[in-house]
C-alpha cells in the first residue's frame, strides 16, 4: 500500500468525540488499498485522541498535535498525505456507500483534476439535497462552470467538501491561519485551477448543518472580519483569472456583507456597545446597491435579507429578535 496511494482523505479532528465511531465505521465500510485516512488531532481536550489511538486499521493515519486550528491541521494534513488526490472529510458530517471507492476509481481513472458530488444539507427538521446534475444543463464541467454555479446557486459551494481534487492544486496553496472561512480561498483557487472537471454521480457528502458547538455559531468580530475577507479576495481572484464572472463576485462580497452584518445582530460575543460601530462597517454604503439587488436573479429571501441590513442596525437587531424569541416560542 504504501507507494500505490492514489487518493488520501484528510481529516480533522478537534473534541469531536461522540460524532467520530460514526465516520469511522462508514470510512472503513469504504476502504481499498488505493486510499489512505489521515487523521489529524488538533489537540482535543475530550476522548478524541483515545478514539483515534484505538483505530486497528492499517489504511488510518493518525497525527497528533498541540491546538492550533483547523487550518493548521489541514496544512498539516497536506504535508503528510501521500494520495496523488486529496479529499476533505469533516468528522461530525456523512458519506454515503461508495463514496470514497467511486471518487478514488474516478482518481484511477486520471480523467479529471476536480471531482464533485452531489451533497445534502442534513438540519435537525429534515434533509436539503443539492443536485450537481440539476444546474450543469447537461453540459461539461470546466472550471469557470463551476466557480459560476457557486456564484448563481447553493448547489456548488466554497468548501472543502463534496470535492476531491488534485493535490497538484495544492501546491503553494495554504490554508491561511483564521478560524472562520479557513477552507474558502485554498478551495476556490483549487477549483479555479483545474484543467478538467468531472461529476461523480450516485454519491453524497451529508453536511451537518447546526451543530450548536460548530465554528460557525460562535461568531466574534475577527471571525465576521475574516469571512468578508475571503470574499474580497475571491473577487480579486475572479478578476484575475475569470472577468467575465466579476460582476457575480460583487454581488456575492455585498451578500457576504449583509451576512456579516446579521452575525453582529446575533452574535453574543460581540460586546452590545461595539455592535452598532461595527455593523456600520459593513452596512455602509449599502442603499446604493439596492437596483443591482432588486435587478438580479437572486432568491426573493436574499433580497429582503437585504433590504432588512440596508435598512439599519436598529431595525435589523429588532427584526433577527423578534425573530429568535418566535423560533423559542415554536420549541416550548
Amino acid at each position: 500500500m504504501e507507494n500505490d496511494i492514489k487518493l488520501s482523505v484528510i481529516m480533522p479532528v478537534h473534541n469531536v468525540e461522540r460524532y467520530l465511531p460514526g465516520i469511522i465505521e462508514e470510512l472503513k465500510r469504504q476502504e481499498n488499498d488505493a486510499m489512505e485516512v489521515v487523521c489529524i488531532d488538533d489537540g482535543s481536550a475530550d476522548g478524541s485522541p483515545a478514539v483515534l489511538d484505538a483505530i486497528d486499521d492499517p489504511h488510518f493515519v493518525v497525527i497528533h498535535q498541540a491546538n492550533a486550528g483547523v487550518a493548521a491541521a489541514r496544512n498539516h494534513g497536506l504535508d503528510v498525505a501521500r494520495g496523488e488526490y486529496l479529499c476533505f472529510i469533516d468528522p461530525d458530517d456523512h458519506i454515503s456507500d461508495g463514496y470514497i471507492t467511486a471518487l478514488t476509481n474516478a482518481a484511477e481513472a486520471g480523467e479529471a483534476d476536480l471531482m464533485v458530488t452531489d451533497w445534502a444539507k442534513c438540519k435537525p427538521d429534515g434533509i436539503e439535497e443539492k443536485r450537481v446534475s440539476g444546474v450543469t444543463g447537461g453540459k461539461p464541467l470546466t472550471a469557470e462552470r463551476v466557480l459560476e454555479i457557486l456564484l448563481h446557486s447553493d448547489v456548488i459551494l466554497g468548501s472543502l467538501w463534496a470535492k476531491t481534487y488534485s493535490a497538484k492544486l495544492f501546491e503553494g496553496n495554504r490554508f491561511p491561519a483564521q478560524k472562520t472561512s479557513s477552507d474558502f480561498i485554498p478551495s476556490v483557487t483549487a477549483m479555479s485551477r483545474a484543467k478538467q472537471v468531472k461529476y461523480i454521480p450516485n454519491i453524497e457528502y451529508m453536511y451537518t448543518a447546526d451543530r450548536s458547538d460548530s465554528l460557525q455559531n460562535s461568531q466574534k468580530a475577527q471571525d465576521i472580519a475574516d469571512s468578508v475577507h475571503v470574499h474580497v479576495q475571491f473577487e480579486e481572484l475572479l478578476e484575475q483569472r475569470y472577468p467575465s464572472l466579476l460582476a457575480a463576485a460583487q454581488l456575492d462580497l455585498l451578500l457576504a456583507r449583509v451576512q456579516a452584518c446579521i452575525h453582529i445582530c446575533k452574535s453574543v460575543n460581540i460586546p452590545t456597545n461595539q455592535k452598532k460601530g461595527l455593523y456600520h462597517k459593513y452596512a455602509h454604503g449599502m442603499m446604493h446597491d439596492f437596483g443591482l439587488v432588486w435587478g438580479s436573479n437572486l432568491p426573493v429571501k436574499e433580497k429582503i435579507l437585504f433590504t432588512i441590513t440596508a435598512s439599519g442596525y436598529y431595525p435589523t437587531t429588532l427584526i433577527f429578535g423578534l425573530k429568535t424569541k418566535l423560533a423559542a416560542l415554536r420549541q416550548k
